[in-house]
């Protein structure tokens, strides 16, 4: 938001120089004021920022809605389950994954209590 806003600036004060030009005739010396250089950002990053902002969002409002309701966490957790199931159906190498991963959460989990 913050880029968005610093080249929304810099068109600005890049036109109105124009602008300033125009007015003053050609057969006037220009101004040297320095002139505001922008670059260009990859698009791909930029998307990608995007994105990340996007899915932090979703996270955020997932646990405010995990949190007003008791009853979805438990629909949620069994969805997972099902999921990590077919998966490990078709791949049964996921399954020691999985307990992996399971057993580094519970360990953050605990750490965090232990706070």
């Amino acid at each position: 938001m913050k880029q968005i806003r610093v080249l929304l600036l810099a068109a600005l004060l890049a036109f109105s120089g124009i602008g300033f030009a125009a007015e003053t005739g050609e057969g006037t010396v220009p101004s040297t004021r320095p002139q505001v250089v922008t670059t260009q950002k990859d698009p791909v990053k930029q998307l990608r920022g995007k994105l990340l902002y996007k899915k932090n969002q979703i996270r955020k409002l997932e646990r405010a809605a995990l949190a007003a309701d008791p009853s979805l966490e438990e629909k949620v957790v069994q969805l997972e389950n099902e999921r990590q199931s077919l998966y490990v159906a078709v791949a049964p190498d996921l399954a020691e994954l999985y307990a992996a991963e399971k057993e580094l959460q519970q360990q953050i989990d605990s750490a965090k209590a232990s706070k």
